[in-house]
Formats: C-alpha cells, structure tokens, sequence
C-alpha cells in the first residue's frame, strides 16, 4: 500500500512502467529536478508539447508546491505536489512516492477535465528501480467521461510512454 491514492480511481486514466537500470536514490535525485520540456518534446495527437514551467521556486519535492505549466498551443494548467516520500513511508520497503494533481486547465482541454492526478511509485530491485508511472482524470461531466476514457487510452498513455522513456534515458545516464 502506498501513501496517496491511487489516479485511477478519479476516472479514465493511463499507466505506464519500466525498470532503470540505477539505484533508488540516484533515481529520485534525477526525477525531483527534471525538466518538463525535455520529458514532453514532442506533440502526441492532439497533446501539445511542454514549453516551460513557470512559478516554481526550489527542488520540486515538497507537498504544497506549484508551479503554472506551459504547452506549445499556449494553454497552461497548474500542477501542485499532494503527496512526496523519498522512502515512501516505510524505508524497509525501499520504495519512494510522488503524487501531485494537475488543474486550472486554459483552452479546449478545461472543457473536458476538471483535474488530472498523477502518480509515480520507485520501487528499489538490486541495483535497477521499477517506476510505475499512473494518472488519472477527473472529467467535468459525465457527457465528457467517454471522450476523456479514450484520450487517456491513446494519446495521454502514449505521451506519457514518450515521457518516461526519456525520463529512463536521462536517469541511466546518472
């Protein structure tokens, strides 16, 4: 069990993993500064790239931090951390956790989500660490539901596949 709810459980969502080939901590310490542009370069569908991250002061590892992200079309929306545990809790375990909800969605996709929650769970395996990557939203009618379900199963999923493999590259080269 782990410490913040799981993102599926607010609606359609998506999961992707992998297993990189570095310790635990040295995953942790690449995942809390790493850069949104260079995870998200590229459009998936309708999914614009990540342009910039605005308003965000410090390490992005603490609960209650925000910080406003930008996308290729112009729109933002606004991340904020709910949940970070470098020991996920429970130290025995050798996991470490991350949860943040995304919100305050600007153009076409606010008509569609009213939040979006994502977490990541690091899972300590030898010298390699498992991450399991979920994100979940919460869609702002039940008109909107199906469409948001099939966004989620094709492009969210496949963005956040591009995603978290440029995230593994990144934390395999330390």
């Amino acid at each position: 069990m782990t410490g913040a709810p799981d993102p599926a459980g607010f609606g359609p969502s998506a999961r992707v993993d992998c297993v990189i080939e570095n310790t635990l901590p040295k995953v942790w310490d690449i995942f809390v500064p790493v850069s949104l542009p260079d995870l998200f370069p590229k459009a998936k569908g309708p999914i614009p790239p990540v342009v910039d991250v605005q308003d965000q002061t410090g390490r992005w590892d603490e609960v209650g931090q925000t910080r406003t992200v930008v996308m290729g079309d112009g729109n933002t929306a606004r991340e904020e951390i709910t949940y970070s545990d470098p020991n996920g809790g429970r130290a025995a375990e050798r996991m470490a956790e991350f949860a943040y909800t995304v919100s305050g969605f600007t153009g076409p996709f606010s008509w569609l989500v009213k939040s979006a929650h994502g977490r990541w769970v690091f899972t300590a395996q030898s010298s390699e660490t498992q991450v399991v990557w979920t994100y979940g939203f919460r869609a702002t009618t039940i008109l909107t539901r199906p469409l948001v379900a099939l966004l989620a199963a094709t492009f969210w999923r496949a963005y956040m596949h591009d995603g978290l493999g440029h995230f593994k590259a990144l934390a395999e080269r330390g």
